[in-house]
């Protein structure tokens, strides 16, 4: 099993302006160390954060929004939320992100106060693209923003106030979107229109007014959602998660990152080795205090092939002078990119991954800072299944046969492989046997239930069946295999995700029928039989 990782440490002389004034004045800076990681699970990251602050933190609070699932080393199921009453200095928490099914994009938001009740606030969007892709793929992006409208400058969340929510589309992919949909915590979202042209972006506004309950915990969590389909009638989704909280100060950068399959050298619909993937980072100002100098790197440079490079607009129309050196007005949003050749290294992983790191400087000369990771799945395992049979037609009460060839046509060996054949309705009895050099069983009887311990590269099972027709079966019997390889793996030639299926039917003969008579019909026919043996016997008297 390979493992890649990608390091980065998110340095918050405070993530954001009230607590980096904090974090400054006390020469604390807080630093949390994120490790992203691949296990050959299907897009799922593993990620550690490490309290390297120097103090203890409190009321550690780990949450992800609903296109993603949390499990920590703290204990506990795949779950939104994850909660630690301290993190001691050094002491790191080991963390399991999984992406819904359907969701390209999620977000984790991780808060915590010191012993003073100083706030911090991390914010980890994340982008896992699972399946099958090709050049024309929908993809929506969401990324929010919140301003607090404080009425008494006091920082503090408090009834009657109000958090300004602006929810940004952007269509990253090569087909126009339809039918978009914005949910947040107070419920839809009015958005001016329900279409996304290739490369278009929309805004979407909410206003929120604080209630007595948000004061009391001082936080609010907003969950986001956005749902629609491309123009194929797939469906897109992304979700998103913002959390501000008392004293949470009034500058923030968010970036998301965003991998596309640019070039699909060998036509296989799918990233694969030798494949060029871009990278598009969609950087943010969410709140509502300038941001100079914006930054994006790449913690581990092997894992791009070229520059970052930004657009020289932003999405609001103004001028953004490159990486490094741009501005971003409160709200406004930058676009920049880079590309790369998916390596050996990644289809042995299962998944090309990546982190970047985004920070700029506030207007009080401060850094905020926020990560953003994607995880592509690289499928290098393929595998073949294909059902047969030999007659089409087969008598009552007699044998029909199949033939089940399962073939591992990808470039790495499969492991623990199950083959599932359950016996079909209108069969009496299954016998089968196995070739191949590495069948689980030569031979057996009942229904297939085998786990092939490996199924190297180039290797195929043939499994013959010899089954017996129930005398009183059904006009036809459809038989079906299911085979289900762990890890990422491609089934051919349909490229679906497992279970890998395939089906044969035969069809059941009718019986002659024996015609049904009326009694008079009876009646007539013996008298006939009776008028022949009668004319039989006069003709030998003769």
């Amino acid at each position: 099993m390979s493992r890649n990782s990608t390091k980065v440490k998110l340095r918050c002389l405070g993530a954001v302006a009230l607590l980096c004034l904090a974090g400054q004045l006390l020469a604390e800076p807080l630093t949390f160390d994120f490790t992203a990681s691949s296990s050959r699970a299907d897009a799922e990251l593993t990620f550690s954060i490490q309290n390297q602050s120097g103090r203890t933190l409190q009321d550690i609070q780990i949450i992800a929004s609903r296109g993603a699932g949390i499990s920590c080393a703290t204990g506990g199921s795949a779950v939104s939320q994850q909660r630690l009453d301290q993190l001691e200095n050094n002491q790191r928490i080991e963390c399991n992100w999984t992406p819904s099914d359907g969701f390209r994009q999620s977000s984790v938001v991780l808060t915590s106060h010191d012993a003073q009740g100083r706030p911090l606030v991390q914010r980890l969007l994340m982008t896992a693209v699972r399946g099958v892709v090709t050049v024309d793929q929908g993809i929506v992006v969401l990324i929010s923003s919140a301003v607090h409208n404080d009425d008494n400058f006091n920082g503090l969340l408090e009834v009657g106030e109000s958090i300004d929510y602006n929810y940004r589309l952007i269509n990253l992919g090569t087909l126009a979107l339809q039918n978009l949909a914005v949910t947040d915590l107070d419920g839809g979202v009015t958005c001016p229109a329900t279409m996304l042209a290739v490369g278009a972006d929309l805004d979407c506004d909410r206003t929120y007014v604080i209630t007595i309950a948000d004061e009391s915990v001082g936080r609010v969590d907003n969950q986001v959602e956005v749902s629609g389909q491309d123009t194929n009638g797939l469906p897109v989704q992304s979700s998103d998660l913002i959390s501000r909280l008392n004293l949470a100060g009034r500058a923030a950068i968010a970036v998301i990152k965003s991998p596309f399959l640019l070039d699909d050298v060998d036509g296989s619909g799918f990233a694969s080795l030798g494949d060029r993937v871009r990278y598009d980072f969609v950087v943010r100002n969410t709140s509502d205090q300038t941001l100079s100098n914006v930054e994006l790197i790449e913690p581990n440079p092997d894992l791009i092939d070229t520059p970052i490079v930004c657009a020289a607009q932003t999405l609001d129309g103004n001028p953004f002078a490159g990486n490094g050196t741009g501005v971003l007005e409160p709200g406004d949003i930058v676009i920049c990119s880079a590309e790369y050749d998916i390596r050996q290294r990644d289809v042995d992983a299962g998944q090309a991954l990546n982190l970047v790191e985004a920070s700029a400087q506030t207007p009080l000369d401060l850094t905020v800072q926020a990560t953003g990771a994607s995880a592509l799945v690289v499928p290098g395992g393929q595998l073949s299944v294909e059902k047969t049979t030999a007659d089409t037609v087969v008598d009552p009460s007699g044998t029909a046969q199949f033939e089940i060839t399962v073939s591992n046509v990808g470039t790495i060996p499969l492991f623990d492989v199950v083959i599932d054949d359950p016996i079909p309705a209108g069969i009496v009895s299954f016998d089968w046997t196995c070739s191949g050099a590495f069948c689980p069983n030569a031979s057996g009887s009942g229904a297939i239930n085998e786990t092939v311990v490996t199924l190297p590269v180039g290797e195929t099972l043939v499994y013959s069946i010899q089954a017996e027709v129930d005398i009183l079966s059904s006009q036809e019997i459809i038989n079906i295999v299911s085979v289900q390889p762990p890890g990422v793996v491609v089934c051919q030639p349909d490229l679906n995700l497992p279970p890998c299926q395939d089906d044969a039917s035969v069809r059941i003969l009718e019986p002659i029928a024996v015609p049904v008579m009326s009694q008079w019909a009876l009646v007539v026919l013996m008298l006939l039989m009776l008028s022949m043996v009668f004319r039989s016997s006069a003709y030998r008297a003769d």
